[in-house]
């Protein structure tokens, strides 16, 4: 709403050899009444760059329960996008390979 405050608050919950992941909390605060509300949460993936090429970042100790189920949670996700692109990169490789008959039937002509 117009008016309210906005507040972002982040912390790291994944840190893989070269990439990190951010955890962005969104809050907002109506300073009129002074309430508070959660409005978004945002997972944001950073690769650490030395002229222009990854370099590695240093590990992410764990101290409390929820940072290391945060990690495991951010470990999956990085693992299944990884997983996910590999099964696209095969796909598109089966799709380019199809004839210009086989490309019709496929989408229905």
């Amino acid at each position: 709403e117009v008016g309210e405050l906005v507040t972002l608050n982040g912390q790291v919950t994944f840190v893989g050899r070269t990439s990190m992941e951010i955890m962005v909390e969104v809050w907002t605060e109506n300073l009129k009444h002074g309430v508070k509300r959660h409005a978004n949460t945002a997972r944001v993936t950073m690769v650490a760059l030395l002229n222009g090429k990854p370099i590695e970042v240093p590990r992410l100790i764990c101290e409390s329960r929820e940072e290391k189920i945060l990690f495991l949670e951010g470990k999956l996700r990085r693992d299944t996008r990884k997983q996910l692109a590999d099964q696209r990169a095969t796909e598109y490789a089966r799709i380019e390979a199809l004839s210009d008959e086989e490309l019709d039937v496929a989408l229905g002509y």
